[in-house]
């Protein structure tokens, strides 16, 4: 029966009784098996911890009840605290509410450390609905690096239990494992959705990647329909008789045709690439007439600078597995390249060498070479080193990227070296023999 005169916050706190009561013994023994087993239980959902651990303190301390109350933030800005985890004669309260700033569990919080309430149903009204009624509690607060959680908390319903500082020491331990099992949850929770945000990105990603290149693909194979009839007439008037100025303008519009024709066929090679549908031909090869191919097709736009393109080719008869076809398109991509980036007067050498098992074509230049920050890019489809460099050379990045993949398709691999900006730079490709 709880008396009508005012009563105070004070006059239901006798925390100080903790340490003038006789504390009962210990049983460190028992309190060291059930923290162990529940530690092997840690991977398990935060609830079902927090549920293992009120029914430890439960038994622990031979109280009434025992709960977790943790601090959850309402709709209007304001916070309560959820009883989240009962066991004992309350636990059909599982998942119900008390004000933060009205309860005991909002005491022990502001004033920092453990407190013990005696008939604290007298103060806080909340408390004076549920059955049977505390006659006890000792709650204790749940800090995680100094942030509050909430508390954890243990109920005597009868006079003659009454907590002491061996209810206290046990409630402490209590409180340190559940804070770091919370702490591991949501360690584990952040982990999870971390690790969700970053599939979603990466799947996004390659979602956005794949309509590119289909788009891609599509845009080429649209655009190579109307050059073939420019390019087709262009050669048919070029085989006529005109005047020189005619012949120089059907020349340009042969070249340009055919440069549009390259990118486009780049592009149209790169999708392949990425679909995995681009295959090889492959058949014994002479490196030598692939290089002389590539060659007789680069000499206009090399004259046209009047850049002067050295060749050393180690005439033995050897030959390599491969797709002579697309070997060209390395040496050519190679030697585009190089006459792109290498100023009018220039110079470029090319090699071939072979080794015991392997076969080398190294394309040098005296061009502007390649800054030492992209290096690691050259070969990336879609790279250019910067937007100035498109704008002022053209291209769309795409002629070392085929020349990687069709090198390793090949069995080898390349290489490029760059001494520094404007000094030039040399490209390897390097090939099994057999």
């Amino acid at each position: 029966m709880y008396v009508k005169y005012p009563v105070s916050e004070d006059d239901v706190l006798i925390t100080q009784a903790l340490f003038e009561r006789s504390p009962r013994p210990q049983n460190l023994q028992a309190e060291n098996q059930v923290l162990r087993a529940l530690g092997r239980q840690l991977t398990q959902p935060p609830l079902v911890i927090l549920k293992h651990l009120v029914e430890i303190a439960l038994d622990l301390c031979q109280a009434g009840t025992a709960e977790v109350s943790l601090i959850e933030a309402t709709q209007d800005g304001g916070e309560v605290f959820r009883w989240v985890a009962l066991a004992g004669a309350y636990e059909e309260y599982e998942g119900g509410t008390v004000e933060r700033d009205f309860s005991p569990c909002g005491v022990c919080l502001r004033r920092g450390k453990p407190q013990l309430f005696f008939e604290p149903g007298r103060y806080f009204a909340d408390l004076q609905q549920v059955k049977p009624a505390v006659v006890e509690t000792l709650v204790v607060p749940l800090m995680l690096e100094e942030r509050a959680l909430g508390t954890i908390w243990i109920v005597s319903h009868e006079i003659s239990r009454q907590f002491d500082e061996e209810d206290l020491r046990v409630m402490t331990s209590v409180a340190d494992f559940t804070a770091a099992a919370l702490y591991s949850a949501q360690a584990r929770q952040s982990a999870v959705e971390l690790s969700h945000r970053e599939q979603a990105a990466r799947a996004q990603a390659e979602a956005a990647s794949r309509i590119k290149d289909e788009f891609l693909a599509i845009l080429s194979h649209e655009l190579r329909s109307p050059l073939t009839p420019i390019l087709v007439g262009a050669q048919l008037l070029r085989s006529r008789k005109f005047d020189a100025k005619t012949d120089r303008l059907l020349e340009m519009i042969e070249h340009s045709a055919k440069l549009q024709t390259q990118l486009i066929q780049d592009l149209l090679d790169v999708s392949s690439i990425i679909q995995g549908k681009l295959s090889l031909n492959v058949k014994p090869v002479n490196l030598v007439s692939v290089i002389e191919n590539a060659l007789l097709m680069i000499r206009l736009e090399a004259q046209a600078k009047t850049i002067q393109i050295q060749t050393f080719l180690n005439s033995a008869q050897f030959q390599i597995q491969g797709d002579s076809n697309r070997l060209q398109q390395v040496v050519l991509n190679l030697l585009s390249n190089a006459v792109k980036f290498t100023p009018e007067t220039g110079q470029i050498t090319l090699k071939l060498e072979y080794f015991d098992c392997w076969a080398r074509i190294m394309v040098q230049d005296t061009g502007i070479g390649i800054s030492p920050d992209f290096l690691p890019y050259v070969f990336k489809r879609l790279s250019q080193e910067s937007s100035s460099t498109t704008r002022k050379f053209g291209g769309l990045g795409l002629g070392l990227a085929i020349v990687k993949y069709l090198t390793e398709a090949h069995g080898g691999y390349v290489q490029v070296e760059s001494p520094k900006e404007n000094l030039g730079g040399h490209c390897c490709m390097n090939t099994e023999k057999w």
